[in-house]
């Protein structure tokens, strides 16, 4: 199978899922970063289990969740560092 035939095999069963248009780019995205033989594995173990994605799809809105809690500490962390040095400027 070639790497976009298994990307619209993927696309398809994200679209049968009835996914939010977020959830289903989060996915496709995800998707896309996975070495080609992850790819093979992943839609075979969708083929064989449907809620497989379900919980894929959670763990990644989670995952996604999560990153962007980091980020917002690494911003404030930022933020407060550059008050702390403009503080000892003045």
């Amino acid at each position: 199978m070639t790497p976009n035939t298994q990307l619209s095999s993927f696309e398809q069963q994200l679209s049968s899922a009835k996914l939010t248009r977020e959830q289903t780019a989060l996915m496709s995205l995800w998707y896309k970063q996975l070495p080609m033989t992850l790819q093979t594995d992943l839609l075979n173990l969708l083929a064989q289990d449907t809620s497989a994605l379900s919980m894929l799809t959670t763990f990644l809105e989670r995952k996604q969740k999560a990153l962007r809690l980091q980020d917002q500490v690494a911003w404030k962390k930022i933020i407060q560092d550059e008050i702390d040095w403009l503080t000892k400027m003045v």
